[in-house]
């Protein structure tokens, strides 16, 4: 495999990802509102139902760092509503 196509699959995990991403904390805006997405005690939750079943992820620690920049590419890149 070459560098561009390692580079290439690597940048299309990653939009992947933003695109999951995105979608779970659009859906979480909507159910809970804008206030979800800040932390309370160092946790944000994300909770949201979709097809009649509730999700819910919970960040804190490294993992909420992971999700400040997360949400901030995928704010950059227009997919956060």
């Amino acid at each position: 495999m070459s560098v561009l196509a390692a580079q290439n699959a690597k940048r299309d995990e990653r939009l992947k990802y933003l695109t999951k991403f995105s979608h779970m904390v659009n859906s979480a805006i909507e159910f809970g509102g804008i206030k979800v997405i800040k932390p309370i005690v160092g946790v944000v939750t994300l909770r949201f139902t979709e097809n009649g079943k509730e999700y819910k992820y919970e960040y804190q620690g490294a993992k909420l760092d992971e999700f400040r920049q997360d949400f901030e590419e995928a704010t950059a890149r227009g997919m956060i509503r």
